[in-house]
């Protein structure tokens, strides 16, 4: 009968179907569940289970038939393993309003020193939240489902290597990424900083009215006793025929600017505690730091793990290492996956202009991690800071009166105002500054009309917060090169070895940045703060060989010079960098063929500038 049924072709094709519709809703479970992540547990094992089940077979087929298996792949690379799904996430910050409202009432109860009659048994309450809301996410908060994740990762790009594009874009994803919550809370706190500096403008404003109010009634108070003097009135006739000198005194006056200035002179932000954690669904630091990472532990703590940083302006500490890590792993599987990278710093970093100034540093900083990992990241990466901060850096005008305003063509190269960092006018262009809108100039120029006045202003109000604003990210990434370029170059004064690296890695530097200097910076005529990168770099140069030029006369006169006499000799012919930069400047305007390319006026400024600004240059260069 067995033979009779297995040789029956309609049981063949039924048991076939079955297998296939069995299959299908596996891989419908499968998928729902990297997607929605509604079971932790369940989550934790399958991600084990792809990599290690069947031997490593499970996942052969998976990484050998990738366009069979593309949406399981993606799924795999676009899940997120460190942040709950909908409905984790939900009741996580359902306890978090829940545990914030108990302690507000505890607080008023202890204000109002009422003495409860009822009893609550507190590890009961803990207990059933432990239960209900903490044990489903606590898989996601504290890494494990994390560290299986990445583990399956390095596992798939073992296996294929074409994966690693994917793998690179997904992780550094999740090293950038603060999520959507985050983005919220920042946006409505820069919204509120914008709103309390319009209300100082405006508190500023009205009293500098009332200031020349003042004035001004002074003023004909003094007018109109210089003609009474000069028609001979004595001052009690001048008392008694004319009003009071001033309708607003000054003390009350004063008193209208001081209860102003009190109620908002400083800005009340939410403390540190209440901010929101990037990258943890809408939580609170002080929550994430009790429910998930409280140092409650007892016994011996040497084998205790590096305790977590967890801040509302960067990613928690033990994410960053993980994946920085991830990363590292990756390059050494597929060294090629290094421009994958570069790719995709250069396409995802923020813009100026939208992104959040915590956001913006922070990826700056993680940009800046990649360097002492990766030393071979370190030239582009380091041109493409250059060529980002001369972006914000050409949109900042500032003119020959001192008034700020943004570039609205878009393009640094059009136009012509103050050529360069303040030069003499004999070398500046002699075209007429283009006629912008500058708010220093509107809040300080006398405007008649008041409607003109409200108008004029608010549109001033709204350009000094953007450029506010495009000047911190400036200086964020002005201060990360700086940091990068001093740490590099860093040597104790009395050691010889240090010096001469510092040296080394100043020159090291200067070659990656030469090309994008010569590409975009000498292009460029109205550079005012990029240029000090280079001003520095020549510095720490400087100082270095100075120091090596020190301590080797030092020696010499101790006669203690053993094999370093090569070294000595190298460094004692080797000019700095500073003397090299100028001659290339000068030969660039001597030469007639850039005259079409780069105007040489530019080249002349921007030598001027640094002869001029830099304390280090010799006499023999000047």
């Amino acid at each position: 009968t067995n033979k009779l049924n297995n040789n029956n072709p309609s049981n063949n094709n039924n048991n076939a179907r079955n297998t296939a519709i069995e299959a299908a809703r596996r891989h419908a479970l499968l998928t729902e569940l990297l997607s929605r992540k509604q079971n932790p547990q369940q989550l934790l094992y399958t991600l084990h289970a792809i990599s290690t089940s069947n031997s490593g077979r499970d996942l052969d087929r998976l990484v050998t038939n990738p366009k069979l298996h593309a949406q399981l792949i993606h799924l795999v690379m676009r899940m997120d393993p460190f942040c709950p799904g909908v409905d984790g996430g939900s009741g996580i910050r359902e306890l978090q309003v829940i545990r914030r409202a108990d302690r507000k009432a505890k607080l008023d109860r202890t204000n109002s020193k009422a003495k409860t009659k009822v009893k609550i048994d507190e590890s009961a309450i803990q207990h059933k939240e432990q239960i209900k809301y903490i044990a489903p996410t606590q898989p996601f908060f504290q890494y494990q489902i994390a560290d299986a994740y990445l583990h399956l990762i390095i596992t798939l790009i073992s296996s294929n290597s074409i994966l690693s594009v994917s793998a690179v874009r997904a992780i550094w994803t999740l090293l950038t990424d603060f999520g959507g919550k985050w983005m919220e809370a920042e946006m409505r706190r820069q919204e509120e900083r914008r709103k309390w500096r319009r209300r100082r403008r405006v508190m500023q404003r009205k009293r500098r009215e009332l200031e020349k109010q003042q004035q001004l009634k002074l003023k004909m108070q003094e007018s109109l006793v210089k003609r009474f003097k000069s028609d001979d009135v004595t001052e009690s006739t001048l008392s008694s025929s004319t009003p009071p000198p001033a309708a607003v005194s000054v003390e009350k006056l004063t008193e209208l600017g001081n209860e102003k200035e009190e109620d908002n002179d400083v800005l009340e932000e939410e403390p540190e505690g209440e901010r929101v954690v990037p990258g943890m669904s809408g939580l609170t630091v002080d929550f994430v730091k009790d429910v998930f990472f409280s140092n409650d532990k007892k016994g011996d703590d040497t084998n205790t793990p590096e305790e977590e940083i967890i801040c509302s302006d960067r990613l928690a500490s033990g994410r960053v290492q993980r994946l920085l890590l991830t990363l590292l792993n990756i390059f050494r599987l597929c060294p090629r996956s290094k421009s994958d990278l570069l790719r995709e710093i250069s396409n995802n970093f923020p813009h100026y202009k939208t992104c959040p100034p915590a956001l913006y540093q922070w990826y700056s900083h993680v940009c800046l991690q990649l360097l002492h990992l990766v030393p071979t990241m370190e030239g582009p990466i380091m041109s493409m800071f250059v060529d980002k901060a001369l972006d914000m850096d050409v949109e900042i005008k500032i003119d020959d009166k001192g008034g700020v305003f943004l570039d609205d063509s878009g393009n640094g190269n059009e136009g012509d105002g103050e050529f360069f960092n303040g030069m003499p006018d004999e070398l500046v262009t002699s075209s007429p500054m283009p006629k912008k809108r500058s708010f220093q100039h509107l809040s300080h120029e006398g405007i008649t009309t008041p409607t003109s006045n409200v108008a004029l202003d608010t549109t001033a109000e709204d350009e000094s917060d953007h450029i506010n604003e495009i000047a911190e990210r400036l200086d964020t990434l002005m201060t990360v090169l700086y940091e990068h370029i001093i740490q590099a170059t860093a040597f104790s004064p009395d050691s010889l070895s240090e010096a001469m690296m510092a040296a080394v890695n100043a020159r090291r530097m200067y070659r990656h940045l030469d090309e994008v200097f010569d590409k975009k910076v000498r292009t460029t005529d109205r550079s005012k703060f990029v240029q000090f990168v280079f001003f520095v770099l020549f510095g720490r140069e400087n100082d270095a060989l100075e120091a090596v030029g020190r301590l080797m006369a030092k020696r010499e006169k101790m006669k203690e010079i053993k094999n370093e006499a090569l070294d000595v000799d190298l460094f004692n012919q080797m000019d700095p960098l500073y003397r090299g930069f100028s001659a290339k400047l000068i030969d660039v305007f001597f030469n007639p063929s850039y005259a079409g390319d780069v105007p040489r006026q530019t080249v002349v400024c921007y030598l001027a500038s640094f002869v001029s600004r830099a304390t280090y240059v010799c006499p023999e260069t000047v």
